[in-house]
């Protein structure tokens, strides 16, 4: 009796099916991930916005309990505000003095408050804002007082351009979180705001880009040409705010 001999075909995939069913995987991970990013996106931004208020606040606060503005930070004065020894801010474009505020916070290696991207605030003042109100004994002042009796603000106030509609606002403070694309400059706005000039020093070594004029840009948020998440003070909130706290006359 001859015993048939059955051969067994062995289950499996082929090269073509595994590669076939490799792209479907891709493509669906590829698909996950866009909104993921999308919404860490979302909340770094979120995040930024919620620093961006408290900063703001205590600038608000320091005035009213100092009777100015603090000066910029440097990357050498370890988050404190820069000032020489007659008093005089070294910078007038520099970084959010997270120290001299009582801001809480990641820190770099300088001591500079970081943003949601890992980047440092960027926080510009009106010299004459930072000056207490002086009256020189006959009646004209100078420091804050000062500034509020220019009619129309002076030259050298910080100044707010909010295109398209255009028109500008002047501002005794400035501060700029430069967004995702903090490490280059997508157009002209971005880099009227942080990227006309350099600072150097501190610790790191490391060289930042900041604004050079008193000119800053705030328009339409766009991932292409436009992240940059920008605050300014309003003149007369803070002078209503000094007012109330005794230290304007």
């Amino acid at each position: 009796m001859k015993l048939k001999k059955t051969i067994q075909r062995q289950g499996g995939f082929t090269l073509v099916e595994i590669a076939i069913v490799l792209v479907i995987i891709g493509l669906l991970l590829g698909g996950l991930l866009i909104p993921f990013g999308q919404k860490q996106e979302t909340i770094r931004r979120s995040d930024t916005r919620a620093q961006l208020a408290e900063v703001e606040k205590a600038l608000y606060g320091f005035a009213q309990a100092r009777g100015r503005l603090p000066c910029p930070a440097t990357p050498e004065s370890e988050g404190a505000e820069a000032r020489d020894e007659d008093g005089v801010c070294t910078v007038l474009h520099g970084f959010v003095p997270a120290a001299t505020l009582g801001l809480s916070g990641p820190v770099n290696a300088d001591g500079l408050l970081l943003d949601a991207w890992k980047n440092p605030l960027r926080y510009s003042v009106d010299v004459g804002f930072t000056e207490a109100s002086v009256d020189d004994g006959t009646g004209v002042y100078s420091g804050v007082k000062g500034e509020f009796r220019k009619t129309p603000p002076g030259t050298g106030d910080l100044r707010i351009t909010l295109p398209p509609a255009g028109g500008t606002v002047p501002a005794p403070a400035v501060v700029l979180a430069m967004g995702k694309n903090w490490a280059s400059f997508t157009s002209d706005n971005e880099e009227e705001n942080a990227g006309e000039d350099t600072i150097n020093g501190g610790p790191s070594g490391i060289s930042y880009r900041i604004a050079a004029d008193e000119d800053f840009v705030s328009t339409t948020y766009s991932e292409a040409y436009f992240d940059d998440m920008i605050i300014w003070l309003s003149p007369f909130i803070l002078y209503h705010k000094m007012i109330k706290a005794n230290q304007l006359p």
